[in-house]
């Protein structure tokens, strides 16, 4: 059969064709050109052609004017399958979608080929998986998306297609998941976590889309697991972290995102396994590492990440087992200041007290 086309002239027509439901066994080929071509596009379209089998897009057939009116497919036994409506050749108006059985599983208002108002979806069964709201093409407004039994699992805020405001989250068992801030599309405020057994798993607080202060973790049962200073999104200040019973794991100094200063290691009795001294993330400076009964184990020993002077290895009574001499030269010792700045974005200088840094100015 020959494919029917519209006729042009100087208004769209409205007639038949512009609202027509068609049956046909082809539906999945359908769906497959409708939205590959359709859904997926706001530029305009071109007027489809029927044969006796199918509706056809035919992005290549030359017409005088855009398309303006609604088509509508039902499935093989009569049932609606989606109903889409244009506008000047732009997706304009409610779009709706339809499951096998009838049941409606996706709503949507355009306006001038851009998402504006209420978007819906729903699962087959027909509970409500998700709503949205729409301006002009931007996200607008609030976000929920739901499980298939109901329970609110996610609401988000936008403004302008910028996350804003407050987001939540819940765990599938209906106990808050996560709480966070956003404020023009950055994450700003108290942002909070929970297991799904309720108890805090990490809270903290962001400022301008950087972590900053003190960011605390926690096991499920409540017990804090570790403390975390933060200074423009790098951990900078004192580190603590300990074991589930409560014991001192390790605790030390960050600077600008480096370790620095002396760290200490712990067993989970509480006795001491390692000191360890830092310059930047660099060893540097007297290791000792101990037994978990307290006898030395090794002492070494670091000059800014290398192995230096006399290195001792220990058994478990106490007793010198080896040791290796690593030689000491002096000028391994000397600190280059610009290397430093180069990489720490900080300006150093030598005083009588050692190295004395400051960071440098934006």
């Amino acid at each position: 059969m020959r494919p029917k086309k519209w006729s042009s002239g100087k208004k769209v027509i409205r007639k038949r064709e512009n609202r027509s439901k068609h049956y046909s066994p082809d539906f999945p080929f359908l769906m497959s050109i409708l939205l590959s071509s359709f859904l997926f596009s706001c530029s305009s379209v071109s007027i489809p052609q029927y044969d006796a089998r199918y509706l056809v897009y035919n992005p290549y057939l030359q017409l005088a004017e855009p398309y303006t009116g609604q088509i509508e497919r039902a499935y093989p036994w009569g049932i609606d399958a989606y109903r889409i409506a244009f506008k000047d050749g732009l997706k304009h108006g409610k779009w709706q979608r339809w499951s096998p059985i009838g049941r409606l599983i996706e709503s949507m208002e355009y306006s001038d080929g851009l998402l504006n108002g209420e978007s819906k979806s729903w699962y087959a069964s027909g509970q409500l998986a998700s709503i949205g709201y729409w301006k002009q093409g931007k996200r607008h407004g609030s976000f929920s998306d739901y499980s298939k039994n109901g329970l609110l699992l996610e609401e988000r805020r936008y403004h302008q297609d910028q996350p804003d405001g407050i987001w939540l989250s819940w765990h599938s068992n209906g106990k808050l998941k996560y709480r966070i801030e956003y404020r023009f599309g950055k994450r700003h405020g108290q942002w909070i976590s929970y297991f799904d057994n309720g108890i805090v798993q990490r809270s903290g607080e962001y400022i301008e889309n950087e972590r900053f202060g003190k960011w605390s973790f926690y096991y499920t049962d409540a017990k804090l697991e570790k403390v975390l200073n933060y200074q423009h999104n790098r951990l900078h200040g004192p580190f603590f972290e300990y074991f589930q019973n409560g014991q001192q794991k390790n605790r030390g100094f960050f600077h600008n995102g480096l370790k620095h200063g002396i760290w200490y290691s712990f067993f989970p009795d509480g006795i001491m396994m390692m000191q360890a001294e830092y310059f930047f993330d660099l060893p540097h400076g007297n290791w000792t590492e101990w037994y978990p009964a307290g006898q030395c184990k090794t002492i070494r020993y670091y000059v800014r990440g290398k192995p230096a002077g006399v290195w001792k290895y220990y058994d478990k009574s106490g007793n010198l087992s080896w040791q290796t001499d690593y030689g000491y030269k002096e000028n391994e010792q000397k600190i280059n200041l610009e290397q430093m700045e180069h990489l720490y974005g900080m300006q150093y200088q030598n005083t009588t007290k050692g190295i004395s840094h400051r960071r440098q100015k934006e």
